[in-house]
């Protein structure tokens, strides 16, 4: 059937718009721009490209096209990808095929321009100035711009991507340095206060934080037991995830046993012994006397030995000055017993020497003693006293039947005193001793009175 040729100039528009913008408007009367070898051809491929787009247009079947007779070196077109600037979305022609493909949209259009256009005579110009049909296509200046357009377009867009893609590399980038230095390996947290704390706390407050607790124990005189004492990186330190706190837990104060064989040393080697078993404390030396460890060795410990207490606790070492000096005591006039008293408490020993008469020191009473007052012993030793018998008693001389006068003189001097007693009156007196008092024979102590009785 006939197509009619609004719908032919659609089907021009549709396949070939951009061919003609670059080839002269055909008209039907206007003779042919080629040879005629070309011009049979042209005319076949236009009379295929306008049933084509007929048949495209009006959606009828259509038949067989004949292909018209090629030569033998003729090459068939080969397809090129689209260029950003056809903005129909067809594959831009190359070769033959582009020529064919101008044949058929000349010929199409020469076919669909009204007999009103073409009766003036005169061929319109090209593009889509006056008296160009309504399908024409662009001018070689529009179609030389789309180039300049496309290109700027792209660039843009590669721009715009190449931005995106920029801002997502990093954030990207950045993403990825906060998850590594906040929760992947390079993650870093600073270690924590943990001084103070129980064991199970410092050890739970490690390992929140993604870092890995080392625990070991020390004594401790001023933190209880445990409760750390320590961290090793300090409070503080930037650490990595997974790298270990070193925890030193207290064991509270170390206590030790006093050791044996101390009494029998001396200090410095007793004081050795003790740092050795551990002790750091203050060690006292309180020299005592001692009757039987010589002098400069320990006599004995406080504590002692073998009860434990803390290192750091005061230990006192008895130490021995030898044997105690005492001082003589005074004894003399003092009597036995009180003497003996005296001696006794004084840790000596009391014995009596012997015994005197003694004129002037009372019988029972020291009259000397040894050693002498005031002389230094050791405990034990002996104190000896002399002790009064008292005046002597002497035998009294027997002076009877001597006369007063001779008998007086015999008692004097033997010591005694005399008292004579008349025994008759004077005037028949004999002036002689009748009898003494004590008699003769007789004891009395020097200086007691002898009595005579005179006849």
């Amino acid at each position: 059937r006939r197509v009619p040729a609004s719908e032919r100039i659609h089907s021009v528009h549709s396949t070939g718009t951009h061919v003609m913008g670059s080839l002269p408007q055909a008209h039907d009367d206007a003779p042919p721009a080629s040879p005629p070898s070309r011009v049979s051809r042209r005319a076949a491929a236009a009379r295929m490209g306008g049933r084509s787009s007929a048949k495209a247009a009006s959606g009828a079947d259509a038949p067989p096209q004949v292909k018209p007779d090629r030569p033998a070196s003729y090459a068939p077109p080969t397809r090129k990808s689209a260029r950003p600037d056809q903005g129909s979305g067809h594959p831009a022609p190359s070769g033959a095929a582009s020529a064919s493909r101008s044949s058929k949209s000349a010929g199409t259009h020469a076919r669909s321009i009204p007999p009103s256009s073409a009766g003036h005579g005169s061929s319109a110009p090209s593009g889509r100035g006056q008296g160009a049909p309504r399908g024409a296509g662009p001018s070689k200046s529009t179609k030389a711009s789309q180039p300049d357009r496309s290109k700027r377009k792209v660039g843009r867009t590669v721009a715009v991507v190449a931005g995106i893609v920029l801002v997502l590399g990093l954030g990207g980038t950045l993403a990825a340095l906060t998850w590594y230095n906040s929760y992947g390996p390079g993650a870093t947290v600073d270690a924590p206060t943990v001084e103070g704390l129980t064991r199970d706390e410092a050890v739970a407050a490690v390992e929140d934080i993604g870092l890995r607790a080392q625990v070991g124990q020390d004594w401790s005189d001023t933190v209880d037991p445990d409760v750390v004492i320590s961290a090793d990186p300090a409070a503080g330190t930037e650490l990595e995830a997974g790298d270990v706190v070193a925890l030193v837990v207290s064991q509270g104060m170390r206590h030790e046993p006093i050791p044996d064989g101390l009494p029998g040393l001396s200090p410095d080697d007793a004081s050795q012994a003790l740092t050795n078993a551990g002790f750091d404390g203050n060690i006292q030396i309180e020299p005592t006397y001692d009757e039987e460890v010589a002098e400069g060795l320990v006599i004995s410990v406080d504590p002692p030995a073998g009860q434990v207490v803390p290192h750091n606790a005061q230990i006192k070492l008895v130490v021995s000055k030898g044997r105690e000096p005492i001082k003589v005591p005074n004894l003399v006039g003092k009597t036995q017993k009180q003497a003996e008293r005296a001696v006794e408490k004084a840790k000596l020993s009391f014995t009596v020497g012997g015994e005197e008469f003694s004129d002037e020191v009372p019988r029972g009473e020291v009259i000397s003693q040894f050693p002498q007052p005031g002389r230094e012993l050791f405990g034990g030793d002996e104190v000896s006293v002399t002790v009064s018998k008292g005046r002597q008693p002497i035998e009294v001389p027997d002076v009877t039947d001597m006369p007063t006068a001779e008998a007086l003189q015999v008692l004097e001097r033997a010591g005694f005193q005399v008292k004579i007693e008349a025994l008759v009156p004077d005037e028949v007196t004999l002036n002689r001793v009748a009898k003494s008092s004590p008699p003769g024979g007789g004891t009395a102590y020097l200086g007691d009175t002898i009595i005579i009785s005179v006849v």
